[in-house]
Parts: structure tokens; C-alpha cells; sequence
């Protein structure tokens, strides 16, 4: 009978090693998994919002250009009248229209 179980007790043993699962430790943690996800969505926040305010600048700049060259025409036109006002109020011309219409 002992014979019989130091005989058994072995492949026991044997077939409890089969059996036994070995598991691996995670490489990454559920925590660090977590974190890597919250900086993940920060950082396309972040980089939405930049986009944005880029866009943003952009549409600004391009309004502000077209409006400086609104100011550029006008201010054009605005000399091209300062010179015939000049031209029409010296006292020459003044004199010529006063004749024409009849002042002497």
C-alpha cells in the first residue's frame, strides 16, 4: 500500500502541473490605461481649440485685409476730390464761373 500510493502521489503532482495556468502580469494597468486615455482626449481638445482659434485668425485676417483695401480706395478717391476741390476754388476759377453765370 505505500508502495502503491508514493506511486500515485507523483503523477498527481504531474497532472496538477499541467493544468496549473500561468498568468502573465499586465504590461499596461487599467490605471495607466485610464490616464494615457485622459491625456489622449486632452490633447485633441487642445489641439481642437487651436485649430479653432487658428480659423478664426485667419477668417480676421482676411476681413481685415479686404477692409484695409476698402480704406486704401477711398482714400484714393478721397485725394482725387481734394485735388479738383483745390482746383475749382482758386480764385481764377472762381472768377471764370462767377462770369459764366452772370456776376460781374
Amino acid at each position: 500500500m505505500l508502495a502503491r500510493q508514493s506511486y500515485t502521489q507523483p503523477q498527481e503532482r504531474a497532472v496538477q502541473k499541467e493544468k496549473q495556468v500561468i498568468r502573465y502580469r499586465a504590461r499596461i494597468t487599467l490605471g495607466e490605461k485610464v490616464i494615457a486615455t485622459f491625456l489622449a482626449i486632452v490633447l485633441f481638445a487642445m489641439l481642437c481649440l487651436i485649430v479653432h482659434n487658428y480659423s478664426n485668425l485667419y477668417g480676421l485676417s482676411t476681413t481685415l485685409q479686404t477692409e484695409q483695401t476698402k480704406v486704401n480706395q477711398i482714400t484714393v478717391e478721397n485725394d482725387g476730390l481734394k485735388t479738383i476741390l483745390a482746383e475749382e476754388s482758386a480764385p481764377e476759377n472762381v472768377m471764370r464761373r462767377a462770369k459764366e453765370q452772370g456776376m460781374n
